[in-house]
C-alpha cells in the first residue's frame, strides 16, 4: 500500500488526523482492558501503521512504549511527478483486476491466475527498480513472523515465562505468534478468529463484547488454564477448547461473527 498512498500524496499529518477521526473499537474493550491492566501489564502487538495505533492507545491509555507496530514516516520520502504517474499507471491497471478466487480444492479460474501475475511482476519486479524502494524496503511489517518476534522480545525484556503469557488474535497475520505461545505452554485465544486463528490457537472465543476477555484473564491469573470455563457466558460469549468440539463448527460460528461485528469487507480478510 506504501507507494499508492504516498502516490496520492498522503502526510504524516493527514493519516494521524484520519486515524484519530476513525478509530473503531468492539465494545467492552476498554472494560475489559481495565480489568487486565489491573492484573498483568499489557501489550499490543499490530500490523497497523504507527499513525492509528497512536490514535487506540491514546482512547485506551496505553503508552506507545508496550506497542509493536508498522512504524513509519510518510513525510520521509519524496515522490518525483514522474513516479508519481508511474505508480498511479499501476493503481489503475490493480482496479480493473478480476477479483483473486479459487475453488475447494485450491484451483484458479483463468482471470484470478492473471491478477496473481500481474500483481506478482510488479511487487517482485516493478517496484524494487523504483526509487521508491528505498523507503518501503526498511519498513518493517509486524504480522506473522514479526509479531512472534515481539512477543519473544516481550517475554525477554520483562523476565518473564511464555508460560505466563496471554495472547489473543484473530487473523493469519497472529498465527505464528498463536503457535508460540501455546508451545511456550502460555493461553493463546482466537477472538472472533477466522480458520487461520482457530486452527492456531488453543481456546476460540466467540462474541459480540471483548468483555469475557477480562473472564478469561482474570481465571488464568488465579489458575492458570484449568482454571479457565467453556461453554456460555452470561453475555452471549461462548468459550470453546481445541479438541472438545468440532473445529467446523467453531469455525463457522466465529466467521459468521467476525463478518457480523466487523463488518463483511474486513471480516473476510485473512
Amino acid at each position: 500500500m506504501l507507494p499508492f498512498l504516498k502516490a496520492a500524496g498522503l502526510t504524516d499529518r493527514e493519516a494521524t488526523e484520519f486515524s484519530a477521526g476513525h478509530v473503531t473499537i468492539m465494545n467492552g474493550v476498554k472494560g475489559a482492558f481495565e480489568r487486565i491492566d489491573k492484573a498483568m501489564p499489557i501489550y499490543m502487538v499490530s500490523t497497523s501503521y504507527v499513525h492509528y495505533v497512536e490514535a487506540v492507545c491514546r482512547y485506551l491509555g496505553l503508552s506507545m512504549d508496550a506497542v509493536s507496530c508498522t512504524r513509519l514516516s510518510f513525510d520521509g520520502y519524496h515522490m518525483g511527478d514522474q513516479e508519481k504517474r508511474t505508480v498511479m499507471d499501476h493503481f489503475r491497471r490493480f482496479v480493473d483486476l478480476s477479483p483473486i478466487s479459487w475453488d475447494d480444492a485450491g484451483s484458479l479460474d483463468a482471470p484470478s491466475a492473471r491478477s496473481i501475475r500481474v500483481l506478482k511482476d510488479f511487487f517482485f519486479s516493478v517496484l524494487p527498480s523504483m526509487p521508491v524502494w528505498r523507503w518501503v524496503e526498511p519498513v518493517l511489517p509486524i504480522g506473522g513472523e514479526g509479531k512472534a518476534q515481539a512477543v519473544t522480545h516481550i517475554v525477554t525484556k520483562g523476565v518473564i515465562s511464555m508460560e505466563d503469557v496471554i495472547y489473543v488474535g484473530d487473523s493469519i497475520t497472529d498465527v505464528a505468534a498463536l503457535q508460540l505461545v501455546q508451545a511456550g505452554g502460555g493461553l493463546s485465544v482466537s477472538f472472533n478468529g477466522n480458520r487461520y486463528a482457530i486452527m492456531s490457537a488453543e481456546y476460540s472465543v466467540v462474541a459480540r463484547s471483548a468483555s469475557v476477555l477480562g473472564t478469561i484473564a482474570e481465571a488464568f491469573l488465579a489458575g492458570g488454564k484449568d482454571r479457565i470455563r467453556t461453554g456460555d457466558y452470561a453475555d452471549g460469549a461462548q468459550v470453546f477448547k481445541k479438541g472438545s468440539v468440532d473445529p467446523a463448527h467453531v469455525t463457522a460460528l466465529s466467521e459468521r461473527t467476525r463478518k457480523e461485528v466487523r463488518g463483511q469487507a474486513i471480516g473476510e480478510l485473512g
